[in-house]
């Protein structure tokens, strides 16, 4: 893989989630905000906020699918979604640990494995959710 490649391929993914948080960000503010104000006086901020949503969803669209017509990542992308209960979003999270520790000499194989471990198991004496240290962590 072509070290071009590997970066527009993490910059893109870096893009959507991005625009993912600020879509988010927008839609739980217009959500207080129509909450709290009328729709008769506030036309301008309720719209406003709306067509930024829709705008952002455009784009996230976009970008899903220039990172889905990269020539590169069509194999890896193909045999990561080949694994049962693994989507869209899952397959991009994995290319990009894939990316990201790709370096440090971690195979494929390895890294399918820790993301699909439970984010929880077994409880503790007060009858808690105990955290698994293998869970998946962002950062």
């Amino acid at each position: 893989m072509a070290c071009e490649d590997i970066t527009k391929l993490k910059r893109l993914l870096s893009l959507r989630e991005r625009l993912v948080k600020q879509r988010a960000g927008y839609k739980s503010s217009l959500k207080e905000f129509s909450r709290i104000l009328t729709l008769k006086n506030n036309k301008v901020l309720l719209g406003t906020q709306k067509t930024i949503i829709s705008y952002l969803t455009k784009q996230i669209k976009v970008s899903e699918q220039n990172i889905d017509n990269n020539e590169t990542f069509k194999n890896v992308f193909k045999l990561v979604i080949s694994v049962k209960c693994v989507g869209r979003q899952t397959t991009f999270f994995i290319i990009q640990k894939l990316l990201r520790n790709s370096r440090h000499g971690v195979n494929f194989p390895h890294i399918v494995v820790l993301l699909l471990i439970p984010n929880s198991f077994g409880t503790s004496l007060r009858g808690n959710i105990r955290a698994s240290h293998l869970a998946n962590k962002k950062g």
